[in-house]
């Protein structure tokens, strides 16, 4: 069909379509009407049907609903009838007992007043025969307290005897001597015997042995170790010209001398000066004009006025002899000089907190480069600003020690004053080797093989205190592990007294711990086979914990510079805890961290046998020089350079 045909096509339909129309227009409209009137009419009523049996249902629901609930109302309203009526009759019951009760009441009266007199003498005598028991009772309470109390006392010496070093074992340990009074007297042949003591011959026989010939020379004062740095020595000659005629008393035939040792003490005092300054005009380079001061003061360190003795005598106080900032004050105020608390605390923190921001990464990089690590923590109360209330509130925080016993280094940290993971974890997987601890659950993360480059070392020390405090429960279990733990304590006594290297330490402990490390090791065992049969509480609690810290105790077989015990990291925590008393509190977290700075100054001098009161000064002195980034001011480095 081409385009013409199609377009006719289209034209007659259109044509079909206009007649049908006019054919629409000439009907009635009305016809269109009323049959839209009938569709709507048989939709609304199909409307009204549907909407009826809604209704029928509804009411029927709520008719239901209502008989339900009469039935409820009914079967509640029988319900308290009844224990109305219940509590009616036991109501009853018990006021028929009450008016018994009364009735025999009154009769009893009725007979005790004629039998009041027989009864008043049954009850003197029953009286006395309870007062006569009574003091015989507390005859023997205190008759028992006193026998507890000797046993308590007998305990306590027993123990001492037992765990505590008396003052000639102290003495012997100290001195490094282990002659026994024992090897004294089967050593004595009864002849003359002589030692040496600081150069002179001694006589060690009884004093009865010794005759009047035989007199000791005095002894020389000037050769024993002074009191002072520097002392002064004045000689005979130097003041003393002996008269015509005199003559020297003679022992032995030469002048009979001897020493009087007298120790001075030059009181401090205070000097307080003031400068006029004025600025002035200097011809400058070049023709210019240059403005300065007549005088610049070389005290000044940028905190305060205080020279550097002054400084160091504040420092060493505080940090050194753990005295308040009030006692400090007070002492400065005796001595002819009045400057408030507040201001020396402010010099303090400012001071130290300028120090320890120029040392402090290189404290820690240095005290972190080591193989050993020994860690220990400690609390006390800090200022925390409230941000709420807008009040500082004291709590109690901790603080972080990390020794370096092979480096001789000291590092305590401040960190918020939490002792949670995520302070410990950003120090430790940066380092390297072996660290001690106790078994807090924090350093026990690194007992896992995901660690691989830290490895704990348990402390026997808080292994063996478990033990002791079991001893009351049960002695001989108790005793058997402390003994042995005794003798690992031994072997290290004897790694010390022989001064061993670590390597040389590792290989004895090899040699002599094993076997003993074993044999605690299998008994353990033992114990957890049988299920901690009979053994009590806290002897129990001692076994788990040591089995539980058992594969870190063994580390100190894997490296020699390992310590036996954590002891020395809570040594050092000791002059810490002991300044936290004395002065109550620290007052912010700012100080917090500027006193961890000082503890790690001053414990990191005692491990190299630095006076901290010379280090404070020196470091003072380099810090006004603006030279304290130096590595060798450090403690480590400042004794060899010493």
């Amino acid at each position: 069909m081409n385009t013409m045909e199609k377009l006719q096509m289209a034209n007659i339909r259109i044509s079909q379509l206009e007649e049908e129309l006019a054919a629409l227009q000439k009907s009635s409209p009305n016809t269109i009407v009323s049959q839209l009137k009938a569709f709507y009419t048989e939709q609304h009523k199909e409307d009204l049907a549907v909407q009826e049996r809604q209704k029928e249902f509804f009411e029927k629901q709520t008719t239901e609903i209502k008989a339900e609930y009469a039935g409820q109302l009914k079967a509640q309203e029988e319900k308290h009838r009844l224990e109305l009526a219940e509590q009616e009759k036991k109501y009853r019951i018990e006021k028929a007992e009450q008016d018994a009760k009364y009735e025999r009441l009154l009769k009893a009266i009725e007979n005790k007043d004629k039998s009041s007199k027989k009864e008043d003498d049954d009850d003197h005598d029953d009286l006395m025969k309870l007062r006569g028991q009574i003091t015989y009772l507390q005859a023997r309470l205190e008759k028992a307290g006193e026998d507890l109390k000797a046993l308590k006392a007998l305990k306590k010496f027993e123990h001492s005897r037992r765990f505590v070093r008396s003052a000639e074992q102290q003495r012997l340990l100290n001195n490094r001597n282990e002659i026994t009074r024992a090897e004294e007297k089967a050593g004595y042949d009864g002849e003359s015997t002589t030692g040496e003591a600081e150069g002179r011959t001694v006589d060690v026989r009884p004093a009865y042995h010794r005759t009047q010939e035989h007199h000791e020379p005095r002894i020389d004062y000037a050769k024993n170790k002074p009191y002072t740095a520097n002392p002064r020595y004045h000689y005979l000659s130097d003041y003393y010209t002996l008269p015509d005629g005199g003559r020297y008393v003679q022992r032995r035939g030469h002048a009979d001398t001897w020493w009087y040792h007298v120790v001075h003490r030059i009181p401090e005092h205070y000097e307080e000066d003031f400068y006029e300054v004025a600025k002035v005009i200097m011809p400058g380079p070049d023709g210019g004009s240059v403005t300065c001061n007549t005088m610049e003061n070389p005290y000044y360190l940028g905190v305060s006025r205080f020279d550097t003795e002054m400084l160091s005598f504040i420092l060493t106080q505080k940090f050194c002899y753990n005295n308040s900032l009030n006692e400090i004050a007070g002492m400065l105020s005796h001595r002819g000089c009045t400057v408030s608390v507040k201001t020396i605390g402010s010099v303090v923190n400012k001071i130290i907190g300028k120090i320890r921001r120029a040392m402090s990464e290189m404290w820690k990089s240095t005290t972190f480069n080591t193989e050993n690590l020994m860690i220990d923590e400690t609390t006390g109360m800090v200022g925390i600003d409230n941000e709420e209330t807008g009040k500082r509130e004291y709590k109690n925080r901790y603080f972080w020690g990390f020794k370096a016993n092979l480096k001789k280094m000291v590092w305590f940290i401040y960190e918020h004053g939490s002792r949670a993971a995520k302070v410990l974890r950003p120090i430790l997987d940066e380092f390297i080797g072996f660290f001690t601890s106790d078994g807090y659950i924090v350093y026990k993360i690194y007992d896992k093989e995901d660690h691989p480059n830290q490895r704990r070392s348990a402390c026997l020390t808080h292994i063996r205190r478990n033990f002791i405090d079991s001893l009351i429960e049960n002695h001989e279990g108790s005793m058997w592990f402390i003994e042995e733990f005794g003798k690992l304590f031994g072997v290290e006594y004897e790694c010390r007294k022989l001064n061993l290297s670590p390597e040389d330490r590792l290989n004895y402990r090899k040699k002599h711990s094993v076997s003993m490390m074993d044999r605690i090791k299998k008994k353990l065992e033992e114990y957890f086979s049988s299920g901690y049969a009979g053994c009590g509480e806290l002897f129990t609690k001692a076994l788990k914990y040591a089995r539980r810290e058992w594969s870190a105790m063994e580390m100190v077989l894997e490296n020699g510079g390992l310590e036996l015990s954590n002891n020395l990291a809570e040594q050092m925590m000791r002059h810490f805890k002991r300044t936290l008393k004395n002065c109550l509190n620290i007052g912010s977290e700012r100080s917090a961290k500027n006193v961890a700075f000082m503890f790690s100054v001053v414990e990191s001098c005692a491990m190299n046998a630095i006076s901290p009161v010379v280090y404070i000064k020196d470091l003072l002195v380099k810090f006004a020089d603006e030279n304290i980034s130096n590595q060798t001011l450090l403690p480590c480095y400042y004794a060899k350079v010493c």
